[in-house]
């Protein structure tokens, strides 16, 4: 240890000039303009006049800054509450057909109406999602790629190697960014 006790930190103290309030007096203000060594009371002032309005200036600055803020975390805020409003206002003619194609399979024995049904109920999702930037990735009979599909089986084929021969899942992209990868089936030589 070299002796000194580092819990205590050394302060510099900065001493601040003494102002005589009455120094600077009216008579002494003129006496110092006359000689060269001030300023006027006029300047003076002006000069207070100003560093008062900078400071109002500053404190309503501050204030509208204050509010600006209050409102952009308001609005973001906002933002995320409601960003799912338009595809969801999109979605209910969904459910509407949903319901519709529900109602069908009870009354009518007929099961072409429902699957009539199911298929506009289908194609209507398909629409509004496609709308909103999702996009089906298609695989089928394409080379294997690990950026946009996920093997679930490989089966032996006579083809190309590693190509791919079936979907299990439907992979998807929203607005160019893969959401989901699409399941395949891919295809390995036989020996």
């Amino acid at each position: 240890m070299n002796g000194k006790n580092n819990n205590h930190k050394e302060e510099k103290k900065v001493e601040e000039p003494i102002i005589d309030k009455e120094a600077l007096s009216e008579e002494t203000l003129c006496e110092d303009a006359a000689c060269g060594q001030g300023p006027s009371v006029e300047e003076f002032a002006a000069k207070q006049k100003e560093c008062d309005e900078l400071k109002d200036r500053n404190l309503r600055l501050t204030a509208d800054f204050e509010n600006a803020r209050k409102r952009w975390d308001r609005d973001r805020d906002d933002l995320f509450k409601f960003a799912n409003f338009a595809i969801l206002k999109e979605l209910l003619p969904v459910i509407d057909t949903m319901e519709s194609a529900l109602k069908a399979a009870q009354v009518h024995a007929n099961h072409d109406e429902v699957i009539k049904g199911l298929e506009m109920t289908h194609n209507n999702l398909v629409n509004v999602l496609k709308k909103n930037g999702l996009e089906a990735i298609e695989a089928k009979g394409k080379k294997f790629d690990p950026n946009f599909h996920e093997v679930v089986l490989s089966k032996p084929d006579e083809g190309d190697e590693h190509m791919v021969i079936e979907e299990a899942q439907k992979g998807y992209m929203y607005n160019g960014k893969l959401l989901r990868a699409t399941k395949v089936i891919i295809s390995v030589k036989t020996k």
